[in-house]
């Protein structure tokens, strides 16, 4: 984004820094996974893959969150916040020409969003989305078998 200011403190810590451990992060998590979409949406791949970096950092850590508060609902949520998040990071960095990264993340997205739907089909949808993805990142990297294995699986 030319002549925008950059979304660091004058410190240079990012934004989620500032942020108390509340509430507030997964909302501010949410808020840059869309913002990444919505810069990639204007072409503005770089600041894209910055937003969601952040976002999937903070989901990570959400979804890491003291293990005595797991039964807590809204930490329950963060797991597949952080799978979609990591599967826009991969469409983020392959929209930066950064293949294997790109790879690397939409494996973790569909790693975690196979677990989640493995407890609960109603996540099914978001694994077929994201085996769609990894078929598309195999693509990139020239492995074509496994390419349509994985977009094979996705149905």
């Amino acid at each position: 984004m030319a002549g925008t200011r950059s979304r660091r403190h004058r410190d240079g810590d990012p934004i989620a820094r500032s942020v108390p451990h509340s509430t507030a992060r997964p909302n501010l998590a949410a808020a840059l996974d869309n913002l990444g979409i919505r810069l990639a949406e204007l072409g503005e791949y770089r600041p894209a893959h910055e937003a969601t970096s952040e976002a999937v950092a903070l989901w990570r850590a959400l979804a890491a969150d003291d293990p005595a508060r797991q039964r807590n609902l809204a930490i329950a949520l963060n797991k597949p916040n952080l799978a979609a998040a990591l599967d826009n990071l991969g469409i983020r960095l392959a929209e930066l020409g950064e293949y294997r990264p790109a790879h690397e993340a939409t494996s973790e997205a569909v790693a975690l969003w196979r677990a989640l739907a493995a407890d609960d089909p109603a996540h099914q949808p978001n694994l077929a989305q994201a085996l769609t993805n990894l078929g598309n990142r195999l693509a990139e990297l020239g492995e074509y078998r496994s390419a349509h294995e994985a977009t094979s699986e996705a149905g």
